[in-house]
């Protein structure tokens, strides 16, 4: 790589562990549609590095929500088992898939997640605007064990299947269905993402050549993570301490900007 692409790839991961480290997300939903544009589609192959990213963002970021109590223990008891099950599952059937066709359901779910965070942010405003309180779910009440196991369940597979880490899924998740708040959701995201990115990692990573036919090796894969590591280690403290600082109005009206770019890359309209 030439100093230049290592310059890029610095800012890349500066900006995906900013956002991860932020939104409890892993990054990838940023980076991989801004790799695309930068490089070109390589879809497994970005999968594949940003992965052992993944690991990198959470442990940079875990640090500031365990000191702000914000990681929910009764949560991860559901979360952590059923997203490594299914992270699994979802890594084997993403390498089964043509690229391009993953490319495109890769936009679709970006879609998802646009639409359900600009319903959040409406309500917000309303609320806002017509002087209701905000819509705060109870600090400390226990969630029962399905409804962890359910979230853990879609956390996994999404994130195996196109390699965004699963917290897109987890944190609007969590806050639906085991009710609890939007700063304890993406803490408990994040440190469930730090076990998952290192199943996901160590078994996309070793079906890579599989999956490319013998285009990527693990080689690339870690050259490519090596060189976005320490924009994502800055990133992802920096997005920790903005979780705990911003109102969280401002920082998911950024996300949704940044993922209706990302959206319409991935979808191949700027090709």
């Amino acid at each position: 790589m030439t100093a230049g692409d290592l310059l890029i790839a610095s800012a890349l991961g500066l900006l995906g562990g900013c956002v991860g480290g932020m939104l409890g997300l892993g990054g990838g939903i940023i980076i991989i549609p801004l790799l695309t544009l930068i490089r070109g589609p390589d879809q497994h192959f970005y999968q594949a590095s940003l992965m052992i990213i993944y690991i990198i963002v959470a442990l940079a970021a875990l640090r500031k929500h365990l000191r702000k109590d914000a990681v929910r223990r009764d949560v991860l008891r559901g979360l952590v088992p059923a997203s490594v099950l299914t992270m699994l599952l979802g890594v084997w059937i993403g390498n089964q898939m043509d690229e391009s066709l993953l490319r495109r359901l890769f936009a679709i779910f970006l879609l998802y997640v646009i639409a359900a965070d600009v319903a959040r942010l409406a309500r917000e405003w309303s609320d806002a605007r017509n002087g209701r309180p905000a819509r705060t779910p109870a600090m400390r009440q226990r969630v029962a064990l399905g409804r962890s196991l359910f979230v853990g369940t879609a956390m996994g597979f999404v994130g195996g299947f196109l390699g965004v880490g699963g917290g897109t899924v987890a944190v609007p998740l969590q806050q639906l269905v085991c009710r609890i708040n939007l700063r304890q959701s993406i803490a408990t995201s994040t440190a469930v993402i730090l076990v998952t990115g290192t199943i996901g990692a160590i078994a996309k990573n070793l079906t890579l050549a599989q999956a490319t036919h013998g285009a990527r090796t693990i080689e690339d894969s870690l050259l490519l993570a090596a060189s976005l590591a320490p924009g994502a280690i800055v990133g992802g403290l920096l997005g920790s301490q903005l979780t705990h600082r911003l109102p969280m109005f401002w920082v998911r009206l950024f996300f949704v900007c940044l993922l209706t770019f990302s959206a319409v890359q991935m979808s191949g309209l700027l090709d």
